[in-house]
């Protein structure tokens, strides 16, 4: 788990080595125990590693893999293009796993973020084709299997990972990202430069991107508290796009992008018997938490009381890894989502050893500032991720199974439960006249004006309605509706069996992709903790999209057959828990703590053009919490990176 980022020059006047050190710096956090640089003129390499720091390694002579010389040997240099690398030593915690990493010949390169889990299989058959290797490490493993199967060894990984692969024999860069985009990578093209980077905040670090706000993005933001990628709410910051291969071709300097993996969309059902099922998706499950269980740190896990992370924590435990679990607890008036109990209960049944944090003070002035400038967008809801990594990071941790996913591959969320509904009505608009006015409130109403699934998706998890969006911007330029968008994007031309395998498609690409793998990327990584997510292995993504509905959502049970291997592993209390999310008591923090952030928030955000007094001072007066911290957050997220 580490940090990437480079720069291309697209001229030879422009001096890389003082701007890679800067971004190295910024991402220091995801990558705190080792620096490498790579500089490249014509094709010609030169290594350097950063001696300007304590964390730095000075590498083994002996073997080629590992840059000699020091970075401030290059300050004057002019070179086509730079690489820097920050390393968090998960896999081989020796020098031999040091990157940027080069193969014998030095003609290729690779410097990575992520996990890939099966790379003992791949280093095994690799041997056998005659490949020798320095280390232990995974990175050195996909740089041999590029060497031996070009593009072709993508499809073979199984892991999270942003790769950029460097071939000075193609004169070419590859940059790759996993399957379902857990490991983030963003790019600026721009008129002198292509930059790249695993935040944001290192690509603006370069002082080669403008730090402009995209009002097209930011409005979008206001929907789903991300922007739905490959856009981002920073003037001509994009994502690279996830489950692909773009290529920088470095003769010509154009970019060509191929998909090797896609959601996968069910054309008929798996026909086998719900017992059949349950076997295959609790073996699998098994299996991805055994493989994301290996590290030469210790694992822990974020445990709350529900299905998912319980179940995720449960199996590692019983598979006799040292696990050290971490739930969040309060100790304040608003215990409406507290689950400490249910997983205390299944914590007894293991000999995990269990933590349970409890918060009194959520939040001072450095918590707040650290939270808007990870995430790097403006987030309408306070993260107890957040809290958890910090708190994990303090007590040692490196590594965090998640329970994530559950929610979204196996319909656990409440809106699942008004598709049927919500299909009925759009068929026969006239019995909304039969509803009693006591059923009439904001769901409701919502059913009413969604014609499509993007619009039933984005209904529900919006601050802002497109009308309420139009009230706040002052936007000259036609705006596209973010249900459209994300319409256009993931289901045109898409078809579906059922209404749940369609909402499932946008949980898992947008919902998943979007929102919560960024934001779970975003606070692990501010504290230099990798999170592991068992649920998203793509073995089981793919056949969560082959099980029929009825065993996800039956009698009334949502993630009926996740429920199904959970209760062989989890106490019973658990099971029988009302779902209350992973959360934090939102009205009440912002309420007490932070009720002086607001007046401070409508006023800096009446002296941008972009937005309307009138509407800002609606929403402050009349809107809801989750509309009020979104404001709050826009404003200092404004502040923090300086935009304009």
């Amino acid at each position: 788990m580490c940090g990437i980022a480079g720069i291309v020059s697209y001229s030879e006047g422009l001096k890389l080595t003082d701007k890679l050190v800067k971004m190295s710096h910024k991402m220091e956090r995801r990558g705190p125990d080792d620096s490498g640089y790579l500089l490249v003129k014509n094709c010609q390499h030169y290594t350097a590693f950063d001696e300007a720091t304590n964390e730095s390694v000075k590498h083994n002579k002996s073997c080629p893999y590992f840059p000699l010389n020091d970075i401030n040997s290059f300050r004057d240099g002019n070179f086509s293009f730079g690489v820097t690398h920050r390393r968090l030593s998960i896999l081989d915690l020796s020098e031999n796993g040091h990157q940027p990493m080069c193969d014998i010949t030095q003609n290729y390169w690779i410097a990575y973020n992520g996990e890939v889990y099966n790379y003992g299989e791949l280093k095994t058959v690799l041997i056998e084709k005659g490949y020798s290797f320095y280390g232990t490490s995974d990175t050195e493993v996909l740089l041999k299997a590029y060497i031996e199967w070009g593009e072709d060894f993508v499809p073979k990984l199984n892991g999270m990972f942003s790769i950029v692969l460097i071939d000075l024999n193609l004169q070419k860069i590859l940059f790759i990202r996993d399957r379902l985009g857990i490991k983030p990578l963003y790019f600026f093209n721009g008129q002198s430069s292509f930059i790249f980077a695993s935040d944001i905040s290192s690509i603006l670090s370069s002082e080669l991107c403008s730090r402009e706000v995209d009002w097209q993005g930011l409005f979008h933001n206001f929907s789903l508290g991300v922007c739905p990628r490959p856009n981002t709410a920073f003037k001509g910051v994009n994502s690279f796009e996830k489950g692909s291969i773009t290529t920088l071709n470095l003769k010509n300097y154009s970019l060509t992008t191929k998909k090797y993996w896609e959601v996968p969309i069910a054309f008929s059902y798996s026909n086998g018997s719900k017992e059949e099922i349950v076997e295959e998706l609790e073996s699998l499950l098994t299996d991805s938490v055994k493989i994301r269980s290996i590290a030469d740190v210790p694992i822990s896990s974020f445990m709350s009381g529900g299905i998912d992370s319980t179940v995720i924590s449960s199996m590692a435990a019983k598979a006799n890894f040292d696990l050290t679990s971490y739930t969040l607890g309060f100790d304040r008036v608003d215990n409406s989502m507290d689950e400490t109990d249910e997983a205390i209960a299944t914590a007894a049944m293991y000999s995990m050893k269990h933590v349970v944090h409890n918060f009194s003070t959520f939040f001072d002035e450095e918590d707040l500032d650290s939270m808007v400038e990870c995430y790097e967008e403006p987030y309408h809801d306070i993260s107890p991720n957040f809290l958890m990594s910090k708190f994990v990071n303090s007590k040692g941790g490196k590594v965090v199974l998640n329970g994530l996913g559950g929610d979204e591959l196996f319909a656990g969320y409440g809106y699942y439960k008004w598709l049927t509904l919500w299909s009925t009505l759009k068929q026969n608009k006239w019995l909304y006249t039969f509803i009693p006015n006591v059923f009439s409130g904001r769901k409701i109403n919502k059913l009413k004006t969604a014609n499509n699934m993007a619009e039933y998706f984005v209904q529900r998890h919006e601050s802002f309605s497109h009308e309420e969006k139009l009230k706040l911007f002052n936007l000259n330029r036609p705006i596209v509706k973010t249900d459209s968008l994300i319409f256009n994007q993931y289901l045109k031309e898409r078809e579906f069996i059922s209404n749940i395998d369609s909402l499932g498609y946008l949980d898992i690409n947008c919902y998943i992709g979007d929102h919560h793998l960024y934001r779970g990327d975003k606070f692990s990584m501010n504290f230099s903790l990798e999170s592991r997510f068992p649920l998203l292995d793509h073995r089981i993504v793919e056949l969560a999209s082959r099980i029929p509905p009825s065993l996800k959502y039956k009698y009334n049970n949502q993630k009926y057959i996740l429920r199904e291997v959970a209760k062989k592993y989890i106490h019973r209390s658990c099971l029988n828990m009302k779902k209350k999310g992973f959360g934090l008591p939102r009205n009440s923090i912002i309420r007490g703590e932070l009720n002086f952030k607001m007046i401070e928030a409508q006023r800096h955000l009446g002296s941008f053009e972009q937005f309307s007094n009138e509407g800002l001072k609606y929403f402050f007066d009349n809107g809801s919490m989750k509309q009020i911290w979104h404001l709050i957050m826009t404003s200092l997220w404004l502040k923090k990176f300086n935009l304009s």
